[in-house]
């Protein structure tokens, strides 16, 4: 049962955040790998790995704040 809330809560949290090809696990990374499948990722990380080639595409992934005065700074 470890990690069940975890993995709902972050599927949660990445489609809040936009993300739209997010999935839960059936039986978790474990069965995965049993079932012979291939692991998502393998390979050393490179710096930029993944983020768009095109100018046009990484405006849309613009993530700066653009008015810093609505920023929540202290939960208090």
């Amino acid at each position: 049962m470890m990690g069940m809330v975890e993995a709902a809560r972050a599927a949660w949290l990445l489609r809040f955040f936009g993300a739209s090809n997010v999935r839960i696990l059936n039986g978790g990374f474990h069965k995965w790998l049993k079932e012979g499948r291939a692991k998502p990722s393998q390979g050393v990380y490179m710096p930029g790995l993944g983020l768009p080639k095109r100018d046009e595409d990484r405006e849309k992934n613009d993530f700066t704040i653009k008015d810093p005065e609505k920023v929540i700074k202290d939960v208090n």
